[in-house]
């Protein structure tokens, strides 16, 4: 038979576990409730486009301004090409004006810039089908320079559109 003393103790471990299993118990609760309340559906704030007033809807258009329209020269292979080349930048209408005085007060700076772009590229790139790197190229000099828009969410230039022509070799 079981003296008191192991009695008294076996009672003392059933209490012991009993209160683990209930703080685990407590504790998973606990963590379900906090997961429940911080992993529920992200709510998207999104201003719709039907939300817009008129006037809001015409500052949203976009609006092309063009750049340069010029033939530029490359000549990273030692043999100089021009290209034929009209670069528009697409803006917001409510970021037309800024983006119109900035190339009237930079226009030639901005141009130079351009020119540089087109003589540092690797001759490769004026083959590709959309022109996707020479685009990046010039949309990260027009983000460094421009930077973002008055709400400061969106960059001022949208977007770079490249219009080349084929390149014609040009007697060194």
């Amino acid at each position: 038979m079981a003296s008191d003393d192991e009695k008294a103790e076996g009672k003392g471990r059933k209490k012991t576990v009993i209160l683990i299993v209930g703080l685990l118990l407590g504790e998973a609760a606990a963590l379900a409730v906090v997961f429940m309340m911080f992993a529920s559906e992200p709510q998207v704030a999104r201003a719709g486009i039907e939300d817009l007033t008129p006037a809001e809807l015409e500052l949203e258009r976009i609006q092309e301004i063009e750049v340069v329209n010029d033939k530029l020269p490359n000549a990273k292979r030692g043999v100089t090409y021009l290209y034929d080349a009209r670069i528009y930048v697409q803006v917001k209408q409510r970021n037309a004006a800024r983006m119109t005085r900035e190339l009237e007060q930079f226009g030639n700076e901005i141009k130079a810039e351009i020119v540089g772009i087109f003589r540092t590229s690797d001759p490769r790139v004026f083959t590709e089908p959309r022109l996707e790197t020479l685009q990046r190229r010039l949309e990260m000099m027009f983000h460094e320079r421009m930077g973002m828009s008055d709400g400061g969410e969106n960059p001022v230039v949208e977007k770079v559109v490249i219009v080349l022509g084929p390149g014609y070799r040009v007697a060194n």
